[in-house]
């Protein structure tokens, strides 16, 4: 784990996780699935449906849906993500999940999987990341303030709407050099994997707090 920012010692009471990519492995490939839709490469998925005729819409959202029912069903928690989930309980620490998937995608995944979380916020609940809407809902539902959240995924979208908010924002590598994702810049802090996420969980134990 590596800080990129000094930010002042506030007390941390809940975490607020991506899914794909940070906590599973789903194996989503977001390429062949614009291919198939007949999209521009690198193109945001659901921005670019938004601006569709609704035949077309309705065609590709079908073809979304089935590429993340099946990443759903063959999806597992990533290296070192359990013993990290339970390591964060065990601090008192609040949980929660907002995704761009579909609320039956992400139920499949997280159930599958055998994680559980207090909220799952979902494309199907409301205005999607980079919108921090889901952080602030999750944080009125909890009675909390952004800064007492942090905020971890491995791309911009999750980073954008933790700094939209006001929350600390944790990027997760997966392995890669933080200067190859885009948008590393707006990370508070590098994680290489939650395997490797020991500074993480001391910060979490130094600043945790019950609720």
């Amino acid at each position: 784990m590596k800080s990129t920012a000094r930010r002042s010692a506030i007390h941390l009471r809940g975490i607020i996780f991506d899914l794909d990519g940070t906590l599973v492995d789903s194996g989503l490939d977001f390429e062949a699935m614009r291919q198939e839709m007949g999209l521009p490469p690198g193109r945001p998925v659901l921005e670019t449906l938004d601006r569709l005729d609704p035949h077309d819409a309705e065609r590709c959202r079908a073809i979304l849906n089935r590429h993340e029912i099946d990443g759903a069903m063959r999806a597992t928690p990533l290296p070192g993500v359990v013993p990290f989930l339970t390591q964060a309980a065990s601090l008192g620490l609040r949980r929660a999940v907002m995704t761009r998937n579909s609320r039956m995608a992400a139920a499949l995944t997280l159930c599958r999987c055998g994680l559980e979380f207090e909220h799952i916020l979902t494309r199907d609940d409301g205005p999607i990341k980079p919108n921090p809407w889901a952080i602030h809902q999750i944080c009125h539902r909890w009675n909390m303030e952004p800064r007492e959240i942090l905020v971890i995924g491995d791309f911009h979208f999750d980073l954008e709407a933790g700094r939209a908010a006001g929350s600390t924002t944790v990027l997760v590598c997966n392995g890669k050099l933080p200067s190859s994702i885009p948008g590393h810049q707006m990370a508070d802090v590098y994680l290489s994997s939650f395997v490797e996420a020991e500074e993480l969980t001391r910060l979490l134990r130094n600043r945790a707090r019950d609720p």
